[in-house]
């Protein structure tokens, strides 16, 4: 049984997917020259896939290791009195590496402060939020529900939030 309306909707987009894959003929199960496991998207990676770029840049040495990956929906924070536009700029806003959470740089081969950041490299015809409504409060070492309200007023242009972010 599913917990949440994110948890459905993943449930849901899998579960389709899982049956268009059954029912296509054997002969256009697999990419034509790749091997077994690697299959042919389907109508629903069409619409709801993006393609994140995780980049992450060592202070010691400057070099810049990215990583893509596949996703259906983006998880954002919700900040106190806040709009859906702002919480899609603040995903991609750059965050330090450093402490007890150390970046392992292959060109240094150690542990070193380093600056992440998530990028959209590809967005899909329909984006999935998922409102991270938790936030865990250290001095109650705990999550807590964040009880905000989320301003969707006004036209959000997703090119304009996330995409110029990909320079």
């Amino acid at each position: 049984m599913q917990q949440d309306a994110h948890e459905f909707l993943n449930f849901l987009i899998n579960h389709i997917n899982e049956i268009i894959l059954a029912e296509r003929p054997q002969n256009n199960k697999n990419k034509v020259g790749e091997g077994e496991g690697s299959q042919e998207p389907t109508w629903v990676h069409e619409i709801f896939q993006g393609i994140l770029t995780s980049e992450t840049r060592c202070l010691n040495c400057e070099t810049v290791s990215s990583k893509d990956e596949d996703f259906f929906d983006l998880q954002v924070d919700i900040d106190q009195n806040t709009s859906i536009t702002h919480c899609l700029k603040c995903f991609s806003n750059m965050e330090t590496l450093s402490n007890d959470n150390k970046f392992k740089c292959d060109h240094c081969t150690s542990y070193q402060e380093a600056t992440k950041r998530m990028r959209v490299k590809k967005l899909p015809m329909i984006l999935a939020l998922h409102l991270k409504r938790f936030k865990y409060m250290e001095q109650f070492n705990r999550h807590i529900k964040v009880l905000n309200s989320l301003s969707s007023k006004g036209k959000t242009t997703l090119c304009d939030t996330l995409m110029c972010r990909l320079n």
